[in-house]
């Protein structure tokens, strides 16, 4: 069989196709997924809650509040959360308009 693919193919283009074939069988990329996965709504809830009823509070001060309700999250977390709802850092937040 190999010898009639020989006057139609090099021995490098099999070698190629080998090759591409051992790449597709080992690729993951389809069983990844987007990321890390997003917090829990409740959690969010609690954060954009605390952040609007106390203006004064930073994302340090949030975080600490947040962590005595039994979750963990992070600074950034709370800073981004905040951003995507459209909501001011600590000392814009407490001089706007209620």
């Amino acid at each position: 069989m190999l010898n009639e693919l020989c006057s139609i193919v090099t021995p490098e283009t099999l070698l190629r196709w080998y090759r591409n074939l051992i790449a597709r069988k080992y690729d993951g990329s389809a069983k990844r997924g987007a990321g890390r996965p997003r917090k829990a709504a409740d959690l969010r809830d609690f954060i954009l809650r605390m952040a609007c009823e106390n203006p004064g509070w930073g994302y340090t001060r949030i975080v600490g509040a947040v962590k005595n309700l039994g979750f963990t999250v992070g600074r950034m977390t709370v800073a981004r959360v905040l951003a995507e709802h459209g909501i001011d850092p600590a000392p814009n937040r407490s001089k706007g308009m209620s």
